[in-house]
């Protein structure tokens, strides 16, 4: 599933938080669209802890996120 878009919407009580996996023929572009509104800090936790997850490593070891979108 590497080469496949990857879309998933987390349940955040109020509001939304969307990460997206785009794959580009070498890579992936790993985008994070708002965090909610309301979500108590052990929801947010858990999503954020899986979002980071799937994050790949730079070159300095630091996770990389390529945009994040807030509405």
């Amino acid at each position: 599933m590497d080469d496949k878009l990857l879309v998933r919407v987390y349940d955040v009580g109020f509001g939304d938080c969307i990460y997206v996996r785009i794959p580009d023929g070498e890579g992936h572009y790993h985008v994070l669209i708002d965090c909610g509104t309301s979500a108590s800090a052990a929801i947010l936790e858990k999503i954020l802890d899986d979002v980071f997850s799937m994050l790949p490593r730079d070159e300095e070891g630091k996770k990389r996120l390529d945009l994040l979108v807030a509405t």
